[in-house]
C-alpha cells in the first residue's frame, strides 16, 4: 500500500535525521522528508474525503457505518504521525471524534 510505504519512509527518515552519524546528510534528509509528509497528508485526505463523500453516504448498514468511520479516523492518525503543533491538535481531535461516531454507531449492533 502506498501509505504504508510513505509512512515508512518518514519513520526512516526520521531516524536518519536523529542520529548524529548521519549529520552530513541531515539537510538533504530534511527537504525529502517534507516532500513525503506532504504526500502522505494528501493520500490520507484523499482517502477522507472518499469516505465522507462516497462511502458514509452509501453505506447501508450500521456495521458499514462503524467500519468507514473507523477507517476514517484510522487516516486522521496517519496524518497525525507526521504533523505537530495545532495542526496535530486539530487531526487528533477529529481522529477521536470519528473513534467516537464509530462506537455510537458499533453499540446499535446486536452483541457477537
Amino acid at each position: 500500500c502506498i501509505r504504508d510505504s510513505k509512512r515508512t519512509a518518514w519513520r526512516a527518515l526520521t531516524a536518519i535525521e536523529e542520529n548524529p552519524k548521519y549529520e552530513k546528510y541531515h539537510e538533504k534528509t530534511k527537504v525529502y522528508k517534507v516532500k513525503i509528509e506532504g504526500e502522505l497528508k494528501k493520500i490520507c485526505q484523499d482517502a477522507i474525503n472518499t469516505i465522507d463523500n462516497t462511502l458514509l453516504k452509501n453505506a447501508s448498514s450500521a456495521e458499514a457505518k462503524v467500519f468507514y468511520l473507523k477507517m476514517k479516523a484510522d487516516y486522521y492518525r496517519y496524518t497525525g504521525e507526521v504533523c505537530t503543533g495545532k495542526e496535530l491538535e486539530d487531526v487528533a481531535q477529529k481522529a477521536e471524534e470519528s473513534y467516537e461516531l464509530a462506537k455510537k454507531a458499533a453499540d446499535t449492533l446486536p452483541p457477537t
